[in-house]
């Protein structure tokens, strides 16, 4: 990971102030739902010192609406709740409306929750598999739907992520020389429900 020094000019009020950003990452998906092998390579978020207005990247234009909610008590009783990074989370999910931009927001959460071992993460985790759920309902892409099975089984809900898998099941046969690694995942997910096992695992663990 390259990190520089820039000049951010904040989308919210204006306010321009120099902070580090990444120039590059390198960041390999590590477990069964996505999660990179280190807490450092979280995906870093930014706030404007002034207006306090969080996300991504501040210096990328927002609309009025945003800027009316980040000035809103609303919004500072937010970034006021506690004094940990999992208020940032929050404060993020406060601005964005597109169920696909939160449902990035949330995992990035859940991932710091299981590093820090933060008392919410299976508030998180449920609030992820919710939005997974309504997500995959119109938008069924392979990446969502073994990611919610992942996060279903990590939540002990071991039939509902059988079912999901039975749904895939002869899509996954039907085209298993066209993508191996994810028909691995898709066996592999199968003998760790039947085990009812709830531990994280890595994607390292099924092409062993």
């Amino acid at each position: 990971m390259k990190k520089i020094t820039r000049k951010i000019k904040c989308a919210c009020c204006g306010h321009e102030t120099e902070m580090e950003v990444n120039v590059s990452r390198n960041v390999n998906p590590a477990g069964l739902d996505g999660r990179p092998q280190y807490e450092w390579q979280l995906r870093p978020y930014q706030e404007c010192p002034k207006c306090h207005y969080v996300s991504w990247d501040i210096s990328r234009k927002t609309g009025e609406d945003v800027a009316t909610l980040v000035s809103s008590d609303k919004y500072r009783k937010v970034l006021d709740s506690n004094t940990n990074q999992s208020r940032y989370y929050e404060a993020m999910l406060l601005l964005i409306a597109n169920q696909e931009d939160s449902l990035n927001v949330i995992l990035q959460y859940l991932w710091w929750t299981e590093f820090t071992g933060d008392s919410q993460g299976t508030q998180v985790r449920e609030r992820a598999i919710s939005l997974l759920k309504t997500i995959i309902d119109t938008k069924p892409l392979a990446t969502y739907v073994f990611t919610y099975i992942d996060l279903l089984r990590r939540n002990c809900e071991f039939d509902k992520a059988s079912d999901i898998l039975n749904d895939v099941s002869s899509s996954m046969e039907k085209n298993k020389e066209d993508n191996k690694l994810l028909y691995q995942i898709y066996q592999y997910e199968r003998r760790l429900i039947e085990a009812k096992d709830t531990a994280p695992h890595l994607v390292s663990e099924v092409v062993v």
